[in-house]
Parts: C-alpha cells; sequence; structure tokens
C-alpha cells in the first residue's frame, strides 16, 4: 500500500525526533507538538494507520519506527516530496 505525502511526513517527523534511531520511543504529544492544532486530530488518525501497518510500533503513548519504515523515509528522503505545478 502506498503511502500518502502526509503520512511520510509523520514518519519523517518522528524520524527526525528520535535523531534517525529505530530503538527510541517519542511521545505522542512531542510528535503532536510539532503539526499545527488543526492538523492533530489528522495525525492522530494516520497514527493508528501506521501502527496497523507496521510502520510504527506503539507502547503505552509513545512511538518508535519499526524497520519497514527506514525504507520508506530513505526514499522520501533522496525523492523529496512531489511537487503540483
Amino acid at each position: 500500500m502506498a503511502l500518502t505525502e502526509f503520512e511520510k511526513t509523520i514518519l519523517l517527523s518522528l524520524f527526525i525526533l528520535v535523531k534517525g534511531s529505530t530503538r527510541k520511543y517519542t511521545s505522542e504529544e512531542e510528535l503532536l507538538s510539532k503539526f499545527p492544532i488543526r492538523q492533530r486530530k489528522k495525525v492522530r488518525m494516520y497514527l493508528v494507520e501506521l501502527v496497523k501497518q507496521k510502520f510504527l510500533v506503539k507502547q503505552k503513548n509513545a512511538y518508535r519506527i519499526d524497520q519497514k519504515a527506514l525504507k520508506c523515509i530513505s526514499a522520501y528522503l533522496i525523492s523529496g516530496p512531489r511537487a503540483r505545478l
């Protein structure tokens, strides 16, 4: 299943918060603080979906990046977001 640009942005934000580690957990509140208030509900929805798709691992109220997500993150960093023209 292909990820949307917003899902890729969430993964990239989490990747930056944990400084590239796949072992560190970051709290949901810390991640949500990086997004505008009007988007936080949507971010919570996507976090649940990313856990279901095994891109993220949830422990209590914290998330960490799974190995599956690293491939998507590195591809996203190399190619960049799709531009709308």
